[in-house]
Formats: C-alpha cells, sequence, structure tokens
C-alpha cells in the first residue's frame, strides 16, 4: 500500500548536494525528507534522503561511488533532482528570512 509509515524508510544524512541529489537520482523510492532549520557545525544546511530499507546497500555503493569519484548517474536525472534541491534550500532560507 501506498500508505506505509515513514518509520519503515532508511535515513541518509549528508550536507552535501551533490551526493544527496545522487541518492536521490540513482536510488529507487529515495526522497527528500527534510532539509534542516539551521546551519550544521560546517555551515551547509543538513539534508536528509530517505529511502525503502531494501535499497541500504544500494546506498552504500552510491555513497562509496561518489566519494571514490567513480560514480556515473544519467545527467538529466541528477541536473533536475540537484535543482531541485537548491529550489527546496532556497524556499526554505526565504521563509526563515521573514
Amino acid at each position: 500500500m501506498d500508505d506505509e509509515p515513514m518509520t519503515d524508510q532508511r535515513r541518509f544524512e549528508t550536507t552535501s548536494l551533490p551526493l544527496a541529489a545522487s541518492l536521490l537520482s540513482q536510488i529507487t523510492g529515495a526522497t527528500l525528507l527534510e532539509v534542516s532549520p539551521d546551519p550544521s557545525v560546517d555551515g551547509k544546511r543538513l539534508l536528509i534522503v530517505a529511502y525503502p530499507p531494501e535499497q541500504t546497500q544500494a546506498v552504500q555503493n552510491v555513497v562509496t561511488k561518489f566519494h571514490g569519484r567513480q560514480l556515473v548517474v544519467p545527467l538529466y536525472i541528477y541536473n533536475r533532482a540537484l535543482n531541485t534541491l537548491r529550489d527546496r534550500l532556497k524556499q526554505d532560507t526565504s521563509h526563515h528570512a521573514l
């Protein structure tokens, strides 16, 4: 069913927009769950990506290849995910400035 609780989802946290975009473009069922309202220690906002538990190995594979600079992703899908993340960050920033 589509009404599965979010507790069944795993979470991956990162401050890297490119890594989050890579996960969203490569992992089936991955969604942006949350953007932290405040910057983390390094001054960047924390992005929380939710994904189905059965995709845990795929997430680890994407992260490993990303950090090893070996990840290959479809450019259109990656850019769309990256632009969506940037828009979300800008939108959240403008709401907090009010």
